[in-house]
C-alpha cells in the first residue's frame, strides 16, 4: 500500500476531494481529512456537546453505512451530530481535538481516533505524537509530515489515502485536480517565513492572527498549485 497526501487551503477543497475519491471507488476506510478549526466553525455546525473553547478533546464519532454519525464513548459522552449530505458522512469517524503545535482541528477518518487516542493520554507522546505522528505512522517521511502538519496548523486541510501502487497515479490526479498545494513550493515559503521544524511546544494561532497572517500572505492563500 502507499499512501497519498494532499494539503488545501480551503476545507471546501478538501470534502471535494473526498467526495471524489470515493466516487472512483477508492475505499472509504483508508481516507482521512484533517482540517484547521481554530475558529470552532466546523464543531458548531458539525458537532454537538463541547467544552470550554469550543473544542472537544478526543471526542471520536462513527459513522454509520447511512452516513449518519453515532457517538462513540471516549470519555466525554458528547452526543453525536449529523453528516448526512456532506463528505464526512462517508468517513469513518468524526474527532474534534486539539493537536500540540497545531490547535484545534476537525478530523474525520480513522486517523480521528488515532490522534483522539493521543488526546487522551493514551497514544504516543506530544512530539512523537499528534499528527506528525499519525503521518509518519502512515508512511510519510517525517520531514514531509511536518510541513503537512505545519500547513494544517496555518489554517489548511490535509487528505490523506492508503491505495494500491496501481492506484496512485488516479489517487494523486483526483488530489491535483482539486488545487492540492505543491508542498515543495510551499516548503519553501515556509522556511523563508521562519519556519525550522515541527515543534509540539509551539503557540497555536489564534482565529484573529490566521485571519490576519493569511491575509497578509493572501498571493499564496488562493486555493494552490497543483501537486501532492
Amino acid at each position: 500500500m502507499k499512501t497519498v497526501v494532499g494539503l488545501f487551503d480551503n476545507f471546501s477543497d478538501a470534502q471535494n476531494v473526498v467526495q471524489d475519491l470515493v466516487n472512483a471507488g477508492f475505499e472509504r476506510s483508508k481516507i482521512n481529512l484533517v482540517a484547521n478549526d481554530v475558529s470552532g466553525d466546523y464543531q458548531r455546525q458539525y458537532g454537538s456537546g463541547g467544552t470550554s473553547g469550543g473544542v472537544n478533546e478526543g471526542i471520536v464519532r462513527d459513522t454509520d453505512s447511512s452516513g449518519s454519525a453515532v457517538a462513540e464513548s471516549a470519555g466525554t459522552g458528547a452526543k453525536a451530530g449529523t453528516y448526512v449530505g456532506t463528505a464526512l458522512g462517508l468517513l469513518a469517524g468524526i474527532g474534534f481535538l486539539a493537536i500540540p503545535g497545531v490547535g484545534p482541528v476537525l478530523a474525520a477518518g480513522e486517523i480521528a481516533t488515532v490522534l483522539g487516542s493521543t488526546a487522551l493520554g493514551a497514544g504516543l507522546g506530544a512530539a512523537a505524537g499528534g499528527l506528525l505522528g499519525a503521518l509518519v505512522g502512515l508512511g510519510v517521511p517525517e520531514e514531509e509530515a511536518g510541513y503537512y502538519t505545519e500547513g494544517v496548523r496555518r489554517g489548511g486541510a490535509l487528505v490523506t489515502l492508503s491505495v494500491d501502487e496501481n492506484r496512485v497515479t488516479e489517487a494523486s490526479a483526483i488530489l491535483n485536480r482539486h488545487r492540492a498545494v505543491d508542498i515543495s513550493t510551499r516548503r519553501d515559503y515556509y522556511q523563508q517565513s521562519g519556519y525550522t521544524g515541527y515543534n509540539p511546544n509551539a503557540q497555536p494561532y489564534t482565529a484573529e492572527e490566521l485571519a490576519a497572517y493569511r491575509q497578509r500572505n493572501a498571493n499564496v492563500y488562493t486555493g494552490g498549485t497543483s501537486g501532492v
